[in-house]
């Protein structure tokens, strides 16, 4: 296990040459962030404050990356901070007696259930302990407040389920809608009878699997996200009176090389979860998950999978919610051609470094490829690529054998197949850890 950072998402180019700028802008560096993040602060006038409220809801809305499923066991059963659930669990939507699943809030401990209203028994570690373990880690570790020291909470629950559409978590007056915002409607009487400020600070959207298998197209899926997003916006704020944005914080969804008998398809809807962390300022993206633990090779994440899973969450929490900064995501934002070379800028925060040790090694292309620009069949590769190296932090060069002009330039969608699932090398040195003792013996996962 070797996943310091960040790593770069599935991404598509279309290559055209550029003369009306030079090479030297874009190679030029961009200002880093760490002496920002390394800055002193002022803990007790800064740092609460960004907090927002006394009690910060959490939610994870989605398919079964988000619930837990198949995970079968947990590793998070004891509250290593403050954070909260109700009384009914993360998931509390399968508590039995629903009509009491949300009268109070207790320490947040995963649970599996084993005699839950849909009758599933499969559901165990979900991402909401990674998240809270890994930002109140950050912020004692950071900006020097002890958790005892902390007067904020945060509230997690995870309201979606597994297998479901994004047409069916986006319906206004649908089962799986409603009960998120009964989950928000609940939450705020509580904090409301014990004198508290509440509000929703941040939700995960960890879907796309079974929108991708039916082939949505990703236009759709991208204008569904926007309408869907801002609905969340709209009916949420109409129920905790909040002006504050809620975050919401994206993973790409993997598996369009293999997911469901090796069935391929193209990755329209990892695409769409790229495009509209550009389209809506309060969308970004936290991670790609390629690079994380499969039980047996499924679609599902392990315990310590899921975990570490939310653990970039975390990060994405404290970065754009505590700090107020952008997150450390890595994203493509420029490129020029020059001859047979292509010089692809990215926006990030810590200097770029390949990574063949958690992530199969690449080759020469680092997880590249040159093909045909209408390629949806992932039979055009052209093998031209000769070279890819980093120039300076924020900027890779790739050297063909040929002009590339024309093509289009992939990353991270170049799989076979279940053995050979889309990934590539590149990622950034930010310089957190993942610590798993319960399952690691003590050991970091960085």
């Amino acid at each position: 296990f070797c996943v310091k950072a960040t790593a770069l998402d599935s991404a598509i180019f279309t290559i055209t040459e550029t003369t009306d700028r030079r090479i030297k802008d874009i190679v030029e560096e961009n200002k880093l962030a760490i002496e920002v993040l390394n800055a002193e602060k002022t803990v007790n006038t800064v740092k609460q404050k960004n907090y927002r409220w006394d009690i910060n809801h959490d939610f994870i809305n989605g398919q079964s990356l988000g619930q837990g499923d198949w995970v079968n066991t947990i590793i998070s059963d004891t509250q290593k901070y403050n954070a909260l659930m109700f009384n009914g669990g993360i998931r509390t939507w399968e508590f039995l007696d629903q009509a009491n699943a949300r009268n109070s809030f207790i320490p947040a401990i995963e649970r599996v259930i084993t005699s839950a209203p849909s009758g599933a028994t499969d559901r165990g570690e979900t991402p909401a302990s990674g998240i809270t373990e890994k930002l109140m880690q950050l912020i004692t570790d950071e900006d020097g407040i002890a958790t005892t020291d902390q007067q904020y909470q945060i509230l997690v629950s995870a309201p979606g389920l597994g297998g479901l559409s994004i047409e069916a978590l986006f319906d206004g007056n649908g089962v799986y809608f409603q009960r998120l915002l009964l989950d928000v409607t609940r939450a705020k009487a509580i904090a409301d009878s014990q004198g508290l400020t509440y509000g929703v600070a941040m939700m995960q959207w960890i879907q796309g699997e079974n929108n991708m298998y039916n082939d949505m197209s990703q236009t759709e899926y991208h204008d569904r996200m926007v309408a869907g997003f801002e609905l969340v916006q709209s009916r949420v704020k109409a129920i905790t009176g909040q002006t504050e944005d809620i975050l919401i914080s994206l993973y790409q969804t993997h598996g369009f090389d293999w997911y469901f008998g090796n069935k391929w398809t193209y990755p329209d809807v990892p695409l769409a979860q790229l495009q509209v962390c550009n389209t809506l300022d309060y969308v970004d993206m936290a991670t790609p998950i390629y690079h994380l633990p499969l039980k047996n090779n499924d679609v599902h994440f392990t315990p310590v999978g899921s975990k570490w899973f939310g653990g970039y969450f975390g990060i994405d929490f404290k970065r754009r919610v505590i700090d107020q900064l952008p997150n450390n995501s890595i994203k493509p934002i420029s490129f020029e051609v020059n001859g047979n070379n292509i010089y692809v800028k990215f926006d990030n925060t810590f200097p770029l470094t390949f990574d063949t040790t958690s992530v199969v090694d690449r080759g020469v292309s680092k997880g590249f490829q040159i093909r045909e620009p209408n390629d949806r069949d992932q039979d055009s590769y052209l093998d031209i690529i000769t070279d890819v190296t980093i120039n300076k932090h924020n900027v890779i060069k790739i050297e063909c054998s040929s002009s590339p002009s024309g093509k289009k330039l992939t990353y991270a969608i170049n799989g076979s197949g279940i053995d050979d699932i889309s990934n590539g090398n590149l990622r950034d040195t930010q310089p957190i850890k993942f610590s798993f003792p319960e399952i690691l013996g003590g050991s970091d996962v960085e």
